[in-house]
């Protein structure tokens, strides 16, 4: 399931709880506008890679996971595909505002 969340939402309380911002840029160690500025490409790489990680967390652990994404990770479609493709766990997916 998908849900909308305006910018300055506040993220949702669980467990197993992670912000695809927060994330990337603590595997990084550089800024989404960093990575971005040095290049697009690279960050879509990125995000698929990070999007990947943490459906798999979830697998590994056994846990159900909700996921803030960043705008336009839904229109990134090796990103999105990661949790449609045969995921057993439930990933409930909250996303900074998108197009679709």
């Amino acid at each position: 399931m998908i849900y909308s969340l305006p910018p300055d939402a506040e993220a949702p309380s669980a467990a197993a709880f992670t912000d695809l911002r927060e994330y990337i840029e603590h595997k990084i160690g550089m800024t989404i506008e960093e990575i971005k500025a040095d290049s697009p490409e690279r960050f879509r790489v990125i995000e698929e890679e990070a999007v990947r990680d943490i459906v798999v967390m979830s697998e590994i652990t056994g846990e159900d996971r909700t996921l803030r994404l960043l705008p336009g990770t839904l229109d990134n479609p090796n990103a999105s595909g990661c949790w449609e493709a045969g995921s057993t766990k439930k990933i409930s997916i909250y996303s900074y505002g998108f197009s679709k």
